[in-house]
Order: structure tokens, then sequence, then C-alpha cells
């Protein structure tokens, strides 16, 4: 995920994901070299919906 995209990431925890860490320069757009957020879940965290 963008690091940027600030609706994405309060999508994302919002739905229970958690954040994991940071892909550094990992991906090349338009704007250059770009990082990327890792978001996981997994069965045992806790949600907020179903």
């Amino acid at each position: 995920m963008d690091p940027d995209n600030t609706g994405s990431k309060r999508v994302v925890e919002k739905l229970g994901f958690q954040f994991e860490g940071v892909a550094r320069a990992n991906w090349e757009t338009h704007i250059g070299v770009r990082d990327s957020l890792i978001y996981g879940l997994i069965a045992t965290d806790e949600r907020q919906f179903r």
C-alpha cells in the first residue's frame, strides 16, 4: 500500500488489519521509487467486522 494513501490505511485498519512493516523502495512509479506499507490479518486477530 502506498504510504501516502491515508484513506486506504484507515480502511484496512478499521477492518482489523495490523501494520507489519515497510518494504522500502520496492516499486517504481511515475513519481519515482516508492515504499510500500505491509498490513496483515490472521484468523486469530481481533476484528471489528465479520
